[in-house]
């Protein structure tokens, strides 16, 4: 296992440095930290919590697209981080809401990216959740980054 984080000195500077996963935090070129030596990668350029779908019985396999912030089509460096799960709703409202540890083809099992100035996200579940006297409603919520170099 190689050493990841630093608190303290790393080449005459000090700072909390946090290297990508199997990288040496002590040896790794500014594209490989995601902390330190202000690399940038903390910055965060975009979030969300976005309804996917409408109230009733969800989707399953389904592609959704959310428009970002013009500035964000002329990046290439990003990551995404994001998670997608439902709602049900009461009356209107929006009372509870459950979340699945991930398992292949359940609500919970979606994939992230960017694409121009658009995020895709892609609804891998299944399972059908949801109907029109048990409404529910198809949520993600995401966060873009800025990579280093």
């Amino acid at each position: 296992m190689v050493a990841r984080i630093i608190l303290g000195q790393r080449g005459g500077i000090y700072d909390l440095w946090v290297s990508k996963p199997g990288v040496d935090v002590e040896t790794a070129p500014y594209g490989r930290l995601l902390l330190g030596g202000n690399t940038g990668a903390q910055q965060v350029v975009a979030q969300g919590n976005t309804a996917l779908s409408g109230s009733g019985a969800l989707p399953t396999s389904t592609i959704h697209h959310i428009a970002l912030p013009a500035e964000i089509a002329g990046f290439s460096d990003l990551f995404v981080w994001g998670y997608v799960y439902y709602t049900r709703d009461y009356a209107g409202g929006e009372i509870g809401w459950w979340n699945f540890q991930y398992q292949k083809g359940m609500p919970g099992d979606a994939s992230f990216r960017v694409e121009g100035g658009t995020l895709v996200v892609r609804n891998h579940s299944t399972a059908s959740i949801g109907s029109s006297s048990a409404p529910c409603t198809l949520r993600a919520r995401w966060v873009i980054f800025r990579e280093a170099y």
